[in-house]
């Protein structure tokens, strides 16, 4: 099992070699301050916890399900908890809470609190991060089921994948698109996951009041 720590702890090493700025690494071109380098793509998967399916774990690409997890995750139906690897309160990253009564949800990343809105008619939450500037999560239009998040000039910096496709065998998972550091990949790993949280809360209420008409 140590092999996958090491090899996991390698690659970050690796990474961080090469960041320059806040949030992001050396590259192509420039907007909004941050750096972007499109042929840094890295790709994360969610899965089940074998020993606890209230859990969800997240790895890099090609990692075992039985390899130590980059990140695990507590969500429930309005709440999402983020943990560096395995689950213990020193490792706590962030917390997320959504509301559908005010179409927001609320982001608690590194004790930095960020408010998420939402756009119902464009299904899609916003969010401010100053070496970014505006950051947007948007039902992606060819699978509906499938996120994007983009900048303020429309850049595809992330997407959250729901269904089966180029992350292999149905998993669903990140697609990272820009190199980035730790504390960036952070919130758009949480954001991304309030998002979908959010998507699914909407969704499920919009479902209700249309029961409730044709039933009427």
């Amino acid at each position: 099992m140590s092999r996958y720590v090491s090899k996991l702890v390698d690659s970050l090493s690796d990474d961080s070699m090469g960041m320059g700025g806040m949030g992001m690494g050396p590259t192509k071109g420039t907007t909004n301050n941050v750096n972007y380098n499109n042929d840094s793509n890295q790709r994360f998967v969610l899965r089940p916890c074998p020993a606890d399916p209230n859990l969800t774990l997240i790895h890099p690409r090609g990692y075992p399900v039985d390899a130590p997890p980059l990140y695990t995750v507590i969500i429930s139906s309005d709440k999402v908890s983020l943990y560096r690897g395995y689950i213990n309160p020193a490792g706590l990253i962030g917390t997320t809470s959504t509301s559908s009564v005010s179409h927001s949800a609320a982001l608690t990343v590194h004790n930095q609190k960020i408010p998420m809105k939402m756009n119902q008619l464009s299904l899609s939450f916003s969010f401010q991060w100053p070496p970014a500037g505006t950051l947007k999560w948007k039902a992606d239009q060819l699978t509906g089921s499938s996120l994007e998040l983009s900048d303020g000039s429309g850049r595809k910096l992330a997407k959250l994948k729901s269904s089966s496709g180029m992350m292999g065998s149905g998993e669903k998972g990140f697609e990272i698109n820009v190199a980035c550091d730790e504390q960036f990949l952070n919130l758009i790993i949480l954001s991304g996951l309030a998002a979908k949280v959010g998507t699914k809360k909407n969704n499920e209420a919009a479902s209700e009041v249309i029961q409730a008409i044709v039933g009427s």
